[in-house]
């Protein structure tokens, strides 16, 4: 009987809140999955640092990552790979951390003169982006 009321107990506290398991924050609304494909003048471009913008701030309203070599990117919010559903505007920008040589256009990197954005559903979304050449 002790060994029945224990398992019970442990089933229930796993189950607090939805996220014990994951370390999500309880309050942290549902992320759906979301592919970024980013391409320059055509290609795949690697390393691009890709940041999703609420239209409507929350405190969970920011999503981002970096491009593989295939030039896709799947956001994470607050560590966890997904994005909760709402409208974003989608920065971009890739700088040399040496050099600070900028490889795409400044318009891309700010909320307000980046042309880009993507609608995240409980289905998700998919998208790909094009930057144009390489910045001078």
């Amino acid at each position: 009987m002790l060994l029945l009321t224990i398992s019970v107990f442990l089933l229930l506290l796993s189950g607090c809140g939805g996220d014990a398991d994951t370390g999500r924050p309880v309050d942290m609304p549902k992320i759906c999955s979301v592919k970024i494909t980013i391409t320059q003048d055509g290609k795949p471009l690697e390393g691009a640092k890709v940041t999703l913008i609420a239209k409507e701030q929350t405190k969970y309203g920011t999503a981002g990552g970096t491009t593989n070599a295939a030039g896709v990117v799947a956001p994470k919010t607050y560590g966890f790979v997904g994005v909760p559903v709402g409208d974003y505007a989608v920065t971009i920008e890739k700088i040399d951390d040496e050099s600070g040589v900028r490889y795409v256009d400044a318009q891309y990197a700010s909320e307000t003169t980046t042309p880009h954005s993507i609608t995240v559903t409980e289905k998700g979304a998919t998208a790909t982006f094009e930057v144009g050449k390489p910045a001078q």
